[in-house]
C-alpha cells in the first residue's frame, strides 16, 4: 500500500511537472508575442509619425504654391487692364 501511493504520487509529480512546463513554454511564446507586438506598434508609430511630417511639408508645398498662382493671377489681371 505504501509503494502504492509513492507511485501514485510520483506520477502526480511528473503529471505536475509536465504541467508546469508546459506553461513555462506557453508563457515564453506569449512574451515573444508581446515583444513582436511592441515592436509592431514602435515601428507603426515611427511611419505614422514620419507621415505627419511629409503630410505637413506637403501642405506647405500646397499654401506656397497657392500663393505662387495668385500673385500670378493678379499680376495677369493687372496686365490684363493696361491692354485694354
Amino acid at each position: 500500500m505504501q509503494e502504492e501511493t509513492i507511485r501514485r504520487l510520483e506520477r502526480d509529480r511528473k503529471a505536475q511537472n509536465e504541467k508546469i512546463e508546459a506553461l513555462e513554454e506557453g508563457l515564453g511564446q506569449a512574451e515573444d508575442d508581446r515583444r513582436q507586438q511592441k515592436e509592431k506598434v514602435m515601428r507603426l508609430q515611427q511611419c505614422e509619425a514620419k507621415s505627419e511630417q511629409e503630410k505637413e511639408a506637403m501642405r506647405v508645398q500646397i499654401e506656397n504654391a497657392e500663393s505662387r498662382i495668385t500673385k500670378i493671377e493678379l499680376k495677369k489681371r493687372a496686365l490684363e487692364g493696361m491692354v485694354s
